[in-house]
């Protein structure tokens, strides 16, 4: 499981070729020099610059240097900010947030530079540690980069496993390589075709929407961050807290990310959300049983359907409401914390009298909320604010995934800050949009969210085409034998990420709203085996229906696609193909018949 992930900051996070262009051209100016072509201007965004010079003009070493010195009059000045986020971006840190990994820059650009970009585009407070190199080059190097953001993450030996180096040149990967941890290469940067592959990347995306279905598979979210996002409800805007159930709260678990149950569609808050897992092993073949998808299922409306992408008032309006209860804070009231009090508090954790970062934290509590592990709300039950405290909590296996922590007794020195009164809600006005963005009103603002809904809108567009069709499509008769091992699929699915964070069976189905596994099964399992069941009947029916099927092709890329999930658990993509062949199929043709809805849909905005 990855717990440190790095991020290049130019061709990763944001755009910047630019102003490192506009620079770049500014420096060989001063010097004299000719201007390359743009082609050969864009291979200077990513490497060290003297590094960039060296390689891609004729210049000394010491030319190198002094054209730096004269890039930088120009950057630090003007070509700073001349840059943007990739579109997508930020969708990914706000999930990365969501989970227990901490997050880094490594970049070759200068600090100083790096933490002002970031700060501008309101991005800092997304990362745990920020590492470039000095106005002096001390860190010339990706190496020397990666190494500083590792010493700052106290990440050890044994800990390299589990770091992750993101960017999008090839100096990224060799960097990661350099310092014994894996690399994703990005190509919606500056990399050439080819170019992250030859270097050794061990992964490979497209876009930022892949990289965050790619995070989605491998790192699951907290279950409180999952289910109701309870904490972004109650931090106070002004602090720069860590959210400490993703930490030491309840044992998370995503069905999304990790169970193996049937790429089910769950209605979630009145929403179908259709997975993108492979549904099931289950198969007409290994089940034996007999039925005909187009005889138990009656479709409704799937070709050439009308899908709406438009953005509506409400749909905005969630939005301004999702930006406002984020900004919530409280009236601070001193004295004694008494049982189901809301506090703010800070909080110090040690194991044998060394401080443990992963156990530290500064956030809203809110007491017999059972958000913590067992003990930690109710030590807080009789301490005085202002006033510290100390109180020992042993954490109970599965918590961290990490056995330093796992299993051990942590003595926790923590200070109520304050009790929780009165909420105070922000009213939405230009005076609030200025306080939180760089927007002038309230009118831009909403603008601008109405523009970033449309462009989720369209690419999400298969997903609402898909839904459309489940939802016109009425199920006849659910196959028997079908049904039946759809139900212990996602049984199993349940008790397989039980096993994985240590939790009983009862544990896991509470913490997603069920008083035990008892009552899951009686209230919960028919349904999400009906919906699964489903699913996989309107695919075989419109398959059958319109000859649709997959290519050699599209199933070899599936299959290399989805490995790269599961290289842990075998030796090889043949091994993982022959173990897992009848799930695969399932989801190469799912894909097909949806791919083929979308082609057939007609979209308006």
């Amino acid at each position: 499981m990855w717990k440190y992930i790095l991020f290049d900051l130019d061709g990763t996070i944001t755009n910047s070729g630019e102003g490192i262009m506009n620079c770049i051209r500014y420096a060989l100016e001063q010097m004299g020099h000719e201007i390359p072509a743009e082609q050969t201007l864009r291979k200077f965004v990513g490497p060290p610059l003297v590094v960039g010079f060296r390689e891609y003009t004729d210049l000394t070493e010491e030319e190198a240097k002094t054209a730096t010195a004269k890039y930088r009059e120009r950057y630090q000045s003007e070509g700073l900010f001349e840059a943007y986020v990739y579109e997508g971006f930020e969708a990914v840190l706000k999930y990365l947030k969501k989970t227990q990994v901490k997050i880094a820059v490594a970049t070759s650009k200068p600090e100083e530079y790096t933490e002002r970009i970031l700060e501008h585009f309101h991005l800092k407070e997304y990362f745990d540690v920020i590492a470039g190199d000095t106005l002096k080059g001390d860190r010339g190097s990706k190496q020397a980069v990666v190494e500083e953001a590792l010493r700052r993450l106290n990440v050890t030996e044994q800990d390299k496993g589990t770091v992750l180096m993101i960017g999008d040149r090839k100096y990224d990967v060799i960097g990661a390589k350099s310092c014994g941890i894996r690399s994703l290469g990005v190509y919606y940067g500056y990399a050439e075709t080819g170019e992250l592959e030859e270097a050794g990347a061990d992964y490979v995306v497209r876009t930022t929407a892949d990289m965050l279905e790619w995070f989605e598979q491998q790192i699951p979210e907290t279950p409180c961050q999952a289910m109701s996002d309870v904490d972004n409800t109650q931090q106070p805007a002004s602090s720069q807290i860590s959210s400490y159930n993703k930490k030491i709260g309840k044992k998370w678990t995503a069905i999304a990310g990790g169970m193996l149950i049937l790429g089910i569609a769950l209605g979630v808050g009145g929403t179908l959300l259709v997975q993108k897992q492979p549904w099931s092993k289950i198969t007409q073949e290994n089940t034996g049983a007999d039925y005909d998808a187009n005889k138990c299922v009656r479709l409704g409306d799937y070709k050439g359907i009308k899908v709406s992408l438009a953005v509506t008032d409400d749909d905005v309006q969630q939005e301004i409401d999702g930006l406002i209860q984020d900004n919530v804070t409280y009236e601070q009231k001193k004295g004694t914390v008494q049982e189901d009090d809301k506090i703010y508090a800070k909080f110090n954790g040690y194991i044998d009298g060394k401080k443990v970062d992963d156990t530290c934290g500064e956030e809203v509590i809110e007491l017999g909320s059972d958000q913590f592990v067992k003990g930690f709300e109710s030590a807080f039950v009789g301490a005085k604010t202002g006033k510290q405290i100390t109180f020992k909590i042993n954490i109970p296996k599965g918590t961290y995934g990490d056995d330093t922590i796992d299993g051990k007794e942590v003595t926790f020195k923590a200070t109520v800050k304050y009790i929780c009164g009165d909420e105070i809600v922000p009213t939405w006005n230009d005076k609030f949009v200025q306080s939180i963005s760089d927007f002038k009103t309230a009118k831009e603002y909403e603008a601008d969210i109405r523009t970033e809904l449309a462009k989720e809108n369209e690419n999400n567009k298969q997903d609402f085409a898909w839904t459309e069709v489940l939802e016109n499509a009425k199920v006849k008769k659910y196959p028997e034998e079908l049904l039946e091992d759809a139900k212990q699929e996602v049984l199993q699915g349940y008790y397989d990420m039980a096993d994985m964070y240590g939790m009983s069976h009862d544990e896991i189905f509470q913490s997603w709203g069920s008083e035990n596994e008892e009552d899951f099964v009686k209230n919960e399992l028919d349904e999400q085996a009906k919906q699964a069941v489903k699913e996989k009947l309107v695919v075989e029916a419109i398959a059958k229906a319109e000859g649709i099927n997959y290519s050699d092709k599209e199933y070899k890329d599936l299959v290399a696609e989805e490995y790269q999930y599961n290289t842990e658990k075998y030796d090889s993509e043949a091994e993982y193909e022959k173990k897992n062949r009848e799930s695969l199929k399932d989801n190469a043709l799912s894909s097909a018949v949806q791919k083929w809805i979308t082609k057939h849909a007609t979209f308006s905005k």
